[in-house]
């Protein structure tokens, strides 16, 4: 029977119903086996209905000019899956999903802001499901998890005494265009996301988004964003670490 480390990283895509055959029968005979993968696979299901249910009670519209603007870019958007599950009152929920829908309908395109704030509800969501404490992992071996299954060859950025940078896991989410590794750490204790979005570039960008702070830059083709509830200067300190080992001679 599959491990609980070998299905995790295909539990989002299980229930997308974007995995293979032989994908979704591994997936399937480990969830009949094991209670905890599971009860976490029904949270995450739940997690989505109610996101869908609040997303729908939103009723907020844009100016004729910025909808007569936005229209031509429907179709591209339309039908396109986010989700966020988090225990937190049902106002900031709403507040949350209605931020991020209203960002997709605005934008014409993929703009930076919206992608990171895409990428901000996909670090709640994860951190919330799969960022639990657990014994310290092991950089080489996510790198080497997700060229297995992705065919990703990513250098993962190890913890860091010196920052106080732990690094918590690595796997596949899909909250933007495609697909994207998402490495989860703590720094200092709080949450925060390296993600890596292959055959995409973007210029260097320092955002705010719903609450987090988000560095975006690119390298060999692929686009890097450091993502948490951080200061300016915390942030920019881990992702200039990250950025000397992604961007090393020979990574």
């Amino acid at each position: 029977m599959a491990s609980c480390r070998d299905i995790d990283p295909l539990i989002t895509a299980y229930l997308d119903g974007e995995v293979s055959g032989a994908e979704r029968s591994a997936v399937g005979g480990h969830l009949r086996d094991c209670g905890p993968c599971r009860a976490r696979t029904a949270d995450e299901e739940a997690g989505r209905r109610i996101m869908r249910e609040r997303a729908a009670a939103c009723r907020l519209e844009a100016p004729a000019g910025l909808r007569a603007r936005c229209v031509p870019a429907a179709p591209r958007l339309r039908g396109a899956g986010w989700f966020v599950v988090r225990p937190v009152p049902i106002w900031a929920t709403v507040v949350l999903v209605c931020a991020v829908a209203i960002g997709g309908l605005f934008a014409a395109g993929r703009a930076t802001t919206v992608f990171a704030a895409e990428l901000a509800v996909d670090h709640v969501k994860c951190f919330t499901l799969f960022g639990r404490p657990s014994a310290p992992s092991d950089p080489a071996a996510i790198g080497q998890r997700l060229k297995a299954a992705y065919g990703w060859t990513l250098a993962v950025p190890g913890p860091s005494e010196a920052l106080d940078l732990r690094l918590v896991g690595g796997r596949r989410c899909l909250s933007t265009d495609g697909s994207a590794a998402h490495i989860l750490y703590r720094h200092a204790g709080r949450a925060l996301s390296l993600f890596v979005v292959p055959d995409d570039t973007r210029a260097p960008r320092h955002l705010a988004v719903i609450g987090h702070e988000a560095i975006v830059w690119s390298y060999a083709g692929n686009t890097y964003v450091v993502l948490a509830r951080e200061s300016h200067a915390d942030l920019a300190r881990v992702a200039a670490y990250m950025k000397s080992i992604i961007e090393a001679p020979g990574s």
